[in-house]
């Protein structure tokens, strides 16, 4: 978990060009995938979320 973390923080870190790696800076693959990923997560977290209220009402 600690290595996700890492990982995410230097994603997020190259994504505003801040990582101290210069090629990851300005990566525009990076930007578009967590950007896709970004907009995935909001609809997927309303699926689970859905279903979880769909077992409350019955």
């Amino acid at each position: 978990m600690v290595n996700d973390i890492r990982l995410g923080a230097e994603a997020r870190a190259a994504y505003y060009g801040l990582h101290t790696d210069d090629a990851l800076n300005t990566d525009e693959e990076l930007k578009r995938s967590m950007d896709i990923g970004g907009f995935t997560g909001l609809f997927m977290g309303g699926v689970g979320s859905t279903r979880r209220v769909y077992k409350g009402i019955k």
